[in-house]
């Protein structure tokens, strides 16, 4: 599990407890968007792992995690831009996630994110 991951469950759970609505959203859309990376994909070979018989989910690295981050702040973005052409007032709080997004995004000089020290 990559370690920007666990900072997002964290702030996650921050956000709950501080009653966050946008926060959480935005935090729980990443998660979300994260969980469906490490899908497998079903038509590709795959390998049964545990008692169940299940497969294995792919591990990401805290760079893919950015990466998918970053699509998902791209596409909220892309639906407020949508909205607010449609004089929408739904657009802000799209933006906001964004915003939220987006400090996961932020990296050091190492390459990680900010947000995970």
């Amino acid at each position: 599990m990559a370690p920007l991951v666990d900072s997002l469950r964290a702030d996650l759970v921050e956000a709950l407890k501080a009653g966050d609505s946008v926060r959480s959203s935005a935090l729980r859309l990443g998660l979300a968007a994260v969980a469906n990376a490490e899908a497998v994909d079903p038509s590709g070979p795959t390998t049964a792992a545990g008692l169940a018989g299940d497969v294995a989910r792919r591990g990401l690295s805290d760079a893919d995690v950015v990466a998918v981050l970053a699509a998902e702040r791209d596409d909220l973005r892309d639906q407020a831009a949508a909205l607010r052409a449609r004089g929408r007032a739904e657009a802000d709080d799209l933006d906001a996630r964004a915003a939220v997004l987006s400090v996961y995004l932020v990296t050091d000089e190492s390459g990680r994110s900010r947000a995970s020290h």
